[in-house]
């Protein structure tokens, strides 16, 4: 490693939760993914929101793999890569998402010291193989035998690795980018032809305020006169979309399968109650907003 290298290495830096963190968006996040990737409780909420406390972090990279908007920054833990195999020293296996990362860039296969196999590193074998199958990719290669010297990559390395076919390596070592660019971990970049996520829209309740629109950074949403489209292959369950509707009319579950767009349409119908014209995703809603508000909550709203 040369002196640049090591510098690199020794400079010192904190994880930090940014702006971009879906309980920053709105209060009505429900989203605890960080929290929960915490092993050491490092990660609590104030006012609402999720804030790192450095004092307590190991910087072990579990909630940066977790958080569903790449919210969180910091460098990544380091990795020892044999051409294309991963070799993972730590007991701990990486995460699922890191993983199928590496994959699409690839490293297809897993080495071992001991063909004794924790219980843990089998369960995360047969969840990534699991999604590999779904993904219509081939499962991992276990190997117990190398037959070159390993080549461990250091943190700089591993955003590089990240980072594959980037245009140029001095336009990387500018110190915006020092930190582990963690928009990379994002799988919708990797697996375009597939979605993770299953987006459900119950038209009898969706009252089209938009508000999943405005509040969606990755576009899955989108209302025109006569439709509303929403489009799953970007979506990463923050669950903001989900969490802001009032009307509960949102429902996110996970599911792998081939990239599909659906399209609601929008119907206009006259309210039976006020017959005012208005807009509505059911084409056998009777009542516009208003009016089933009303009725809802009482006069107060006149």
């Amino acid at each position: 490693m040369g002196l640049f290298d090591r510098w690199m290495e020794s400079l010192d830096y904190e994880f930090e939760i940014l702006k971009s963190c879906s309980r920053y968006q709105s209060p009505f996040s429900s989203c605890t993914k960080c929290l929960d990737s915490c092993e050491i409780n490092a990660i609590v909420l104030k006012d609402g929101k999720p804030v790192i406390q450095s004092d307590q972090c190991t910087e072990c990279g579990d909630c940066i793999a977790e958080c569903p908007v790449q919210a969180v920054e910091g460098f990544y833990p380091k990795r020892h890569i044999i051409e294309h195999h991963v070799f993972i020293a730590e007991e701990k296996p990486p995460s699922v998402k890191e993983m199928l990362g590496y994959y699409q860039t690839g490293v297809t296969s897993v080495y071992f010291h001991n063909k004794e196999l924790s219980e843990e590193w089998k369960r995360f074998l047969n969840e990534i193989n699991s999604k590999l199958a779904q993904l219509n990719e081939e499962a991992l290669v276990i190997q117990f035998e190398i037959q070159k010297q390993d080549e461990k990559m250091t943190r700089r390395e591993i955003f590089s690795f990240w980072k594959k076919g980037a245009a140029s390596t001095v336009r990387q070592m500018a110190p915006a980018k020092w930190r582990f660019n963690h928009q990379n971990l994002e799988l919708a970049h990797y697996f375009r032809e597939y979605q993770f996520k299953e987006i459900e829209l119950d038209e009898s309740k969706c009252t089209l305020c938009k508000a999943c629109e405005m509040l969606c950074r990755k576009n899955c949403f989108h209302f025109s006169e006569t439709e509303l489209t929403i489009t799953a292959q970007t979506c990463t369950g923050c669950m903001l979309c989900a969490d802001i509707c009032q009307e509960k009319a949102i429902i996110i579950t996970d599911n792998i399968q081939r990239a599909s767009t659906r399209i609601h349409h929008l119907y206009q119908r006259e309210c039976s109650s006020c017959h005012a014209a208005f807009t509505s995703a059911s084409h056998v809603e009777e009542e516009c907003v208003r009016c089933k508000k009303m009725k809802q909550y009482g006069s107060f709203l006149r």
